[in-house]
């Protein structure tokens, strides 16, 4: 029985504080809605900002928060579209809602920027591919169909996979190439022990490997992310982390 009790209390402990925060997410969608319809579109902006930092998950939201930007002007929707742009960058694994909200963005841009339709429909596509049956993915499919964008496969390129991956392909062959040289190194220093000399050769390559990636991050990669392209007013927290209100 009390092992019973305390099953319930940490079913409620992990529940109650998700249940919170797609109540206040709701709330603050209600209260934009109230602001927009109102005509006070900067206010119903910051709303929509406070529900999606509740709550990422609400679409309804991100469409919002597009047609308040609209409103306002093509500069607030330049701003969100470098937010949704600096997202992407820290946010790598499931990433489709701010594709989605990138894709909404664009689409109320047509209204100054007709070239923008064909940035939405790149983004309504990426939505689908990674949210196929999704809450996010089934929108996107309506906002196609909404806006007459035409669905379209990306045709399989060679050379596109190439630039895409060059990064990648550069740093393994450069990879293979130091641990070759590594390995002949250490084979010279122990030519009766190949095992050995193969293992020692294998602990340095990795060392390498690890000491390079700590000098990029923390030398340039991040700092460059972060100090120049992210600018949210705020800092991150968590999954979507801070939507800038304004």
């Amino acid at each position: 029985m009390k092992n019973l009790f305390y099953l319930i209390l940490f079913l409620l402990y992990t529940i109650i504080p998700g249940w919170s925060a797609n109540t206040e997410g709701n709330k603050a969608l209600t209260f934009g809605k109230q602001q927009f319809n109102t005509g006070n579109y900067e206010k119903a902006k910051e709303f929509f900002a406070s529900a999606l930092n509740q709550d990422p998950n609400l679409v309804e939201a991100y469409e919002y928060r597009a047609k308040s930007a609209s409103k306002i002007g093509k500069n607030s929707l330049d701003a969100d579209i470098s937010f949704y742009k600096s997202r992407l960058i820290t946010m790598k694994e499931k990433n489709f809602s701010v594709h989605f909200g990138l894709a909404c963005t664009y689409l109320e841009k047509m209204s100054f920027d007709s070239t923008s339709k064909q940035q939405a429909a790149k983004e309504l596509l990426e939505v689908i591919t990674k949210d196929p049956s999704g809450s996010f993915g089934t929108r996107a499919v309506e906002l196609q169909k909404q806006y007459n964008i035409k669905t379209s496969k990306p045709e399989f390129s060679i050379i596109k996979i190439f630039k895409y991956y060059n990064s990648i392909i550069f740093y393994l062959i450069a990879g293979l190439i130091v641990f070759s040289i590594i390995l002949l190194i250490f084979r010279a220093l122990y030519p009766r022990n190949r095992l050995k000399s193969t293992f020692a050769a294998i602990i340095v390559a990795v060392l390498i490997y690890i000491l390079a990636t700590m000098t990029t991050l923390t030398g340039f990669g991040l700092r460059t992310s972060y100090g120049k392209s992210i600018r949210t007013g705020g800092s991150y927290t968590g999954g979507m982390g801070i939507h800038p209100g304004k």
